[in-house]
């Protein structure tokens, strides 16, 4: 079996941007498999759909990166790679089913508790001012707003059992004083097994959203620092 084993990766192209790296063996392009770059290429300018997946091998291990149409900016040669690509991809299959049946025996479990949650809880942030943080370094929340963040909870079913302040981090340069604010919400008896048999995919849902804003505040922070050492430099110039 052939693969497309990456040479160079243009620093400006799409394929920088979405994480293709020197080395990586590409092996599929919206479903199709690639054995010669010119399929690639085709494939990549001619496609309809907006965005298409591409499967790849890294260090032996699988992963699938999304990409819009049109050209990657990669140089590449045909490889032969023999069975490394069926290997890692029954590899990947194998621990899907183990997560898939993991979880299904976990919800099964759960619905057939004893114990099938009585009450379910939500928590949300109420954060001061992002212009006041940010003029004067820390800020405040009004009464005003914690009150009504409260009676929109509260119109809906929930109660407040438990509040904690705390600083966090604002733009880098100025603390934001933020109330984490927990509410509980008794479950109708006859709904009350369904609900404890999703806690597992709120549990899995909740961490794939805190990764990615997790990226998000990383690349804003760097960019920030970055822009800071730029402008240091500039006026060190200018003196």
């Amino acid at each position: 079996m052939k693969a497309l084993r990456v040479e160079s990766v243009n620093p400006t192209g799409q394929a920088f941007k979405i994480g293709i790296e020197r080395g990586d063996l590409l092996f599929s392009y919206g479903g199709s498999r690639l054995e010669e770059p010119e399929m690639l290429i085709k494939l990549s300018a001619e496609t309809t759909e907006e965005s298409n997946h591409i499967e790849l091998l890294r260090n032996g291990e699988y992963l699938q990166i999304t990409a819009s149409k049109g050209s990657l900016g990669i140089q590449m040669v045909s490889l032969e790679v023999g069975t490394s690509v069926e290997d890692a991809i029954d590899r990947r299959n194998k621990a899907i089913s183990e997560k898939e049946n993991a979880i299904s025996f976990k919800k099964k479990m759960i619905a057939e508790s004893i114990y099938a949650m009585e009450y379910e809880y939500k928590v949300i942030d109420v954060a001061d001012g992002e212009i006041s943080s940010v003029l004067l370094g820390e800020g405040r929340i009004e009464t005003s707003v914690l009150q009504a963040y409260i009676n929109a909870m509260a119109s809906e079913g929930w109660r407040m059992v438990f509040m904690t302040k705390v600083m966090q981090r604002h733009v880098v340069v100025a603390d934001r004083e933020t109330l984490m604010v927990t509410f509980e919400r008794r479950v109708p008896e006859g709904e009350r097994a369904a609900r404890a048999a999703r806690c597992i995919d709120d549990v899995i849902r909740a961490e794939e959203v805190a990764k990615a804003q997790g990226y998000k505040a990383a690349a804003g922070a760097a960019g920030l620092i970055a822009g800071g050492i730029a402008l240091n430099a500039l006026f060190n110039d200018e003196e």
